[in-house]
């Protein structure tokens, strides 16, 4: 049998979902929002920081970083780190 395919629109992404200080996670697929057993999916940004130096790719950037997480366990995974 073959799985069904999803369309998550932006506006219907959860905040419901781990947050780390500083950054926004909204989930797309979840066991949640989709009924997900094996794969979990987040939009992850960070604004512009030009002084901050913790997210090595927008160091000195004046744009917000945004990233795709995709993992296959709907376990929340998160390890906030005081140092780099």
């Amino acid at each position: 049998m073959m799985a069904r395919l999803f369309h998550v629109p932006s506006e219907d992404c959860s905040s419901g979902t781990a947050q780390t200080t500083g950054m926004t996670r909204l989930a797309a697929l979840s066991g949640d929002s989709v009924g997900s057993r094996a794969i979990w999916m987040a939009r992850t940004s960070r604004p512009a920081s030009p002084r901050d130096h913790h997210v090595e790719s927008n160091a000195h950037s004046d744009e917000e970083a945004v990233v795709v997480i995709a993992r296959t366990t709907q376990e929340a995974i998160v390890e906030n780190l005081d140092t780099l």
